[in-house]
């Protein structure tokens, strides 16, 4: 597997980009303003790939960085220093062959001392920087009901979705775009798996989602159950603008626009009434004899249930 860092050694004023191949090598040491000279090269070993930093800088540079893709997860570090006998530490430890410094996502910092036995000694700073790429979207989100409104797009993070009432469980399913992305998903504000228990009414979906720099976007779905349950079908017709009323603990339905009037080609003003102690199981009561009508004036009042046209 080959693998390309772009190194970039920056100064107090200047910058200077170097694409480093397998087999750089640079002698010249790295050394500070008093001319003591220390370092005389850094290694980066990365998949078995020696990445070399030194060339010649402001001598007053204390400070080196590295870009490396994401895919790098830890790097060798290797001091070579002009001194054989010179000690060298990264982070207060000796890096052996097998002692690999581990990179987060984004910069990643490490402190580099050098000492001699004369006394001499230098501090410097390494900034490897593993590549971040900031995406925060998911590719898809589906529900095991129902269908989004509108329909789903990556940049869209406000939905609507809508349930009959006998839909009591939800599973919904997602992927993010980037595999390094996190999520997490809250139901009615509470932390919540992809299977959600709907009470009746309103309640809110948050996905949460972070990217590898730490960002966050948030996708949005307001869920509506359906909070009217079908019964039954009653035994009277169809109408529209019929009186409903609460009376004597009993639901009353009187008249209404309804179809079933062959003398008026099936549609007239009804003046039938109908009584249900449970909502469910209704009977016919009589004939009002008001005449037939629709979209009046239903109130109970008095004691009695009146009826106004």
């Amino acid at each position: 597997m080959t693998t390309s860092i772009l190194i970039r050694l920056i100064g107090l004023s200047v910058l200077v980009g170097i694409l480093f191949s397998t087999n750089s090598c640079v002698d010249e040491p790295l050394e500070d303003k008093s001319g003591a000279a220390l370092i005389k090269e850094i290694d980066i070993i990365v998949n078995d790939e020696i990445l070399v930093i030194g060339t010649e800088v402001d001598t007053l540079n204390n400070y080196y960085y590295a870009h490396v893709d994401r895919s790098v997860s830890e790097v060798l570090i290797s001091i070579i220093t002009v001194s054989p006998e010179a000690i060298s530490l990264v982070d207060g430890e000796q890096m052996l062959e097998n002692n690999l410094a581990s990179l987060d996502l984004g910069p990643n910092e490490f402190s580099i001392h050098v000492s001699e036995e004369n006394g001499l000694s230098r501090n410097y700073t390494l900034i490897i920087i593993r590549e971040t790429l900031g995406v925060k979207r998911l590719s898809n989100l589906e529900f095991s009901h129902s269908v989004l409104r509108p329909t789903f797009h990556p940049d869209t993070l406000k939905y609507e979705l809508v349930c009959e009432n006998e839909i009591s469980n939800l599973s919904f399913s997602y992927e993010t775009q980037d595999s390094l992305s996190t999520s997490i998903s809250m139901f009615n504000g509470t932390v919540s798996t992809t299977n959600l228990t709907l009470p009746k009414g309103i309640s809110n979906l948050d996905i949460e989602i972070t990217a590898d720099d730490q960002t966050r976007t948030t996708y949005h779905v307001e869920i509506t159950r359906n909070p009217w349950e079908y019964v039954s079908s009653g035994p009277f017709n169809a109408r529209d603008g019929a009186g409903v009323l609460f009376f004597n603990d009993k639901l009353w339905l009187l008249g209404g626009w309804q179809d079933g009037f062959p003398e008026f080609d099936g549609l007239a003003e009804g003046n039938d009434v109908w009584s249900s102690s449970d909502g469910v199981n209704w009977e016919f009561v009589n004939r009002a004899p008001w005449s037939g009508r629709h979209a009046g004036g239903y109130v109970v009042f008095d004691n009695k249930m009146w009826v106004m046209s």
